[in-house]
């Protein structure tokens, strides 16, 4: 029986995300991921406008897209970046579909070339893969983006014009809520593949440390296997290929993440003027739609750093080996692995913008500090403007 790869867990989420429009990607049904394909004009790509398109259509047609701001202006403001948000993320996922096959294909291949020698304690276990690779993710998205979908509904539902009828508003806030999972699910993504590059990454780490369970700087008995420098030529091709996923993780979600974060401080910055305004009848729902973006947002830095730190920490235990236990194949193999390692550390970064680690935290906090009184004037003036 043929061991199952990434692609077999993997498959019901990507069908899923396909059913709601998301990442529309051809030949799912393929045993083998080199068959994926995400082309611009396909019928997934049609079948996925329509999806996006039906939403707004429906949003216009039971409200006209005619928010008022008769309760606060800065609320009005926070629904208008979210729908500008959904949008940006539909064009993101139409134009980079086409990108995910690739690294699909690297997670899948470093499965498919796993042997007996590495450590992974998991491996024995199909089922516990299948939960943790495929129910766990499905459920912890499914709980995220119906916490999105009912919260965004109720604070579009603060800006309906009264006129309106009661059925015209649920349903104008209902279809509002099903756009606002267009701005969830694609981080949801990168957080699953995150997820998973680590995981290989720990893998290889604990596949050289058990390698080289005498190589300790205070050790007095040094012990290598005979075959010592083929596991680390095996081990240096693995982490190669791993760090080639983060390379295209960086390609496919670069630019998104750079404009994702704008519109994320643009939105944050106009729920805090929403605070400020005092207008405490959509202030819980206002407070939880904020700090479950920023959750969300600080989710994925916070991944993006285990990356970073799982893929350079190898680099440590190779430090810790005596060159002189070893033969001189194995030395050219250090050297080597530790070069590359030097000359391109595994990073993520966001089209070249900056590096996505838990650094930019304190960076988007400088940010909102800066730009809060700024922004708060603006929407001050707009508001009395319009009044």
């Amino acid at each position: 029986m043929e061991p199952k790869t990434f692609f077999w867990y993997f498959k019901p989420i990507a069908l899923i995300c396909k059913a709601v429009g998301i990442f529309p990607l051809q030949n799912l049904g393929a045993k083998h991921p080199k068959e994926l394909r995400g082309p611009f004009l396909s019928f997934a790509q049609l079948y996925s406008f329509g999806v996006f398109a039906f939403n707004i259509y429906m949003i216009w047609y039971f409200s006209g897209f005619m928010f008022t701001t008769q309760n606060s202006f800065y609320l009005f403001s926070v629904v208008y970046v979210m729908i500008f948000r959904s949008i940006f993320c539909f064009v993101f996922c139409a134009r980079h579909s086409k990108k995910l096959p690739k690294l699909i294909q690297l997670l899948d291949l470093f499965d498919r070339k796993k042997r007996p020698i590495l450590v992974d304690p998991k491996s024995s276990y199909c089922f516990c893969y299948f939960f943790t690779w495929t129910i766990l993710p499905i459920v912890i998205g499914f709980v995220t983006i119906a916490f999105s979908f009912y919260e965004s509904m109720n604070v579009v539902l603060e800006t309906m014009p009264p006129e309106m009828s009661v059925l015209q508003t649920k349903l104008s806030a209902c279809f509002f809520g099903c756009l606002a999972t267009w701005q969830v699910l694609p981080l949801l993504l990168y957080i699953y593949f995150a997820f998973r590059i680590t995981y290989d990454y720990r893998i290889l780490n604990k596949t050289m440390k058990t390698q080289c369970h005498g190589c300790c700087f205070l050790s007095e008995e040094i012990k290598y296997s005979s075959d010592f420098n083929e596991t680390l030529e095996y081990v240096r091709q693995m982490h190669n290929l791993l760090t080639k996923a983060v390379e295209e993780m960086g390609k496919c979600y670069g630019n998104f993440m750079a404009i994702d974060q704008l519109c994320l401080i643009v939105m944050v910055i106009a729920n805090i003027c929403t605070f400020i305004s005092n207008n405490g009848t959509h202030e819980i729902h206002l407070l939880a739609i904020t700090f479950f973006n920023l959750w969300v947002v600080v989710w994925v830095l916070v991944i993006s750093n285990e990356i970073k730190e799982a893929g350079n920490k190898v680099i440590y235990v190779l430090r810790a080996i005596v060159l002189s236990g070893v033969d001189e194949r194995a030395r050219i193999e250090i050297q080597t692995f530790m070069m590359q390692l030097v000359a391109q550390p595994v990073e993520v970064s966001a089209a070249g913008y900056f590096i996505i680690d838990k650094r930019q935290i304190p960076s988007v906090s400088k940010t909102f500090r800066k730009n809060r009184i700024f922004l708060f004037t603006l929407y001050t003036n707009a508001e009395s403007y319009i009044n």
